[in-house]
């Protein structure tokens, strides 16, 4: 045998070099291709390149081997026991000229990331597969899309300016027409028309999350809703005596507070232009509901006088005037 590889050796010209034991199982890659096989299963066991079954006793030193050339079988379609082989280094089955390698985009949920996953594969077996960041593409701007849409939007941070942001636009567009829909429904609806364009670098969960998205929802209103949008609905409503009060545009435009805060107040406070009245919940000392009104006025001339009286009971340090409306 050793004259017979010198004699082809000698006819292409090549010089005769020594292999270690490593290197065979290399070379017998690239004379017997179609008999290289990848571990599966219980120790011993192999799947050959065209998918059919190999294997070796579970004492053979190749058995716990990760490759190996299966240079001889015994014949057998199904499963043939493997009768001479070698043990094959992963890293050198890229060098055969019929190895391909493929990319595919995937989300993967342990990591609750985007990743790219490189693959070798030579027919049935598959080696040399690692993941890693992708880089900026249009390919990778759709598969954020998708995600996003799977999440709901959940996956943007909704910080709580956002969300604030996000009712108050929605009160005034179901008031007034030509406002933007931002509801989650309807942005849902059109994610890639107003997200795509600020995801043109974005490949990660991390890019995603450090989207301004009270920035975003102020980019669907034109110059003109722009100005008007604290004019309609404002976050804040002044009072007396104190810094403004938070309103929540939920259900209803809304504000919680304690009757001390609307002393001398004979205006009920409104919205859109003093088209809307705020529903305003008044709160005891210890910030539990005692009063719902939209008609301040009213109140005050009123159910007040009962709510005076128990609250005057209760909580007898604190202030009840008769007459809240006059308090300057």
């Amino acid at each position: 045998m050793r004259r017979r590889a010198r004699q082809l050796l000698s006819r292409v010209g090549g010089t005769e070099t020594a292999l270690t034991p490593d290197e065979v199982g290399a070379q017998l890659a690239l004379a017997y291709p179609d008999r290289l096989a990848q571990a599966r299963g219980s120790a011993g066991n192999f799947r050959l390149r065209n998918g059919a079954g190999a294997w070796v006793q579970r004492d053979d030193p190749l058995a716990s081997e990760p490759f190996i050339v299966a240079v001889d079988l015994d014949g057998k379609r199904k499963n043939a026991q493997v009768r001479l082989a070698a043990s094959v280094d992963p890293d050198s089955l890229g060098e055969l000229a019929d190895a391909e390698t493929t990319s595919e985009l995937f989300w993967d949920e342990n990591r609750n990331d985007l990743y790219v996953r490189t693959q070798s594969t030579l027919g049935a077996l598959r080696f040399s597969g690692f993941d890693d960041r992708p880089a900026p593409s249009s390919q990778v701007t759709a598969a954020l899309i998708d995600r996003i849409r799977f999440s709901e939007l959940s996956l943007l941070n909704w910080s709580a300016r956002a969300r604030a942001l996000q009712k108050r636009l929605c009160f005034i567009d179901s008031y007034r027409d030509g406002w933007p829909d931002v509801s989650t429904e309807a942005l849902l609806s059109r994610v890639e028309e107003w997200l795509t364009p600020y995801l043109g670098s974005a490949t990660r969960r991390s890019d995603i999350e450090a989207l301004d998205v009270g920035m975003l929802l102020q980019g669907e209103l034109g110059f003109d809703h722009f100005g008007e949008l604290d004019d309609l609905a404002p976050p804040t409503v002044d009072l007396p005596g104190g810094r403004p009060i938070p309103i929540d545009y939920g259900d209803e435009p809304r504000i919680s507070v304690r009757p001390q805060r609307l002393y001398g107040l004979r205006d009920h406070p409104s919205v859109m232009g003093g088209a809307v009245p705020l529903v305003i919940e008044m709160l005891s000392p210890a910030d539990r509901p005692i009063q719902v009104t939209t008609d301040l006025p009213g109140f005050w001339s009123g159910s007040w006088a009962e709510v005076r009286k128990e609250m005057a009971g209760r909580y007898p340090k604190h202030d009840w005037p008769v007459d809240p409306g006059g308090r300057q």
